[in-house]
């Protein structure tokens, strides 16, 4: 009986080892993916550096009418702009399906949309349809609508060149800023001029991790 113990022992250590070894040699089995970066080194800052005549063009579309649309989204609700922003402002975050860009972007818009807990409503606008957005919600955990974009009209009209662009559009419907990217900056500027209409204020939130230039994302 001692001799059986004893050997039921060796078999169970046995057993915990190899179990060990298997989690510790293969950590992507048992450990999530890591965060996907943007910025990998000269030529990726480079290449994702948003350019001085994209900002410009952002710039120039301030004040002016923001174009309509109307479009089917994630959550199955059919969304007009003049309803959208009727009474209140919306951000438009544009997304491109297959852009690691568009994921690294995401948290920080999830973040600033928390902090607006509503009182400013972010939508999404992806070059695909509404299963496209979908994916995309499943994929992310968006909490925002991502509204449906499948010939690019919408990224047309707002003359986005690249996902990663943002625009925050005025009750009433004008374009009060378009950013041909985001950056640690930027967000925060888009914090303020959310912050009128988040009562009581808005809530803390940290994008202290977010680039310090203002970098885009893949091309349409």
């Amino acid at each position: 009986m001692k001799a059986f113990l004893i050997g039921l022992g060796v078999a169970i250590g046995v057993v915990l080892a190899a179990a060990y070894v298997a989690v510790s040699l293969a950590p992507e089995v048992f450990s999530p993916a890591p965060p996907v970066v943007i910025i990998g080194g000269p030529a990726d800052e480079e290449k994702h550096r948003a350019a001085p005549e994209q900002v410009a063009a952002g710039d120039r579309s301030s004040g002016t009418p923001a174009p309509a649309f109307e479009t089917p989204a994630s959550d199955g609700t059919i969304y007009r702009l003049d309803e959208i922003v009727k009474d209140a402002p919306a951000v438009l975050v544009f997304i491109k399906s297959d852009c690691p860009c568009s994921r690294s972007a995401d948290p920080f818009f999830q973040r600033l949309q928390a902090a607006g807990r509503g009182w400013v409503r972010f939508f999404g606008v992806i070059d695909g349809d509404v299963e496209a957005a979908r994916r995309w919600i499943n994929q992310t955990g968006a909490v925002f609508p991502i509204l449906a974009d499948p010939d690019r009209k919408i990224v047309g009209d707002y003359q986005v060149e690249n996902s990663a662009y943002v625009a925050f559009i005025g009750p009433g419907g004008r374009i009060d800023k378009l950013w041909a990217g985001y950056s640690e900056p930027m967000l925060r500027e888009l914090a303020e001029r959310m912050a009128p209409w988040v009562k009581p204020k808005l809530d803390p939130f940290d994008v202290a991790d977010a680039p310090r230039e203002l970098y885009t994302g893949c091309p349409y």
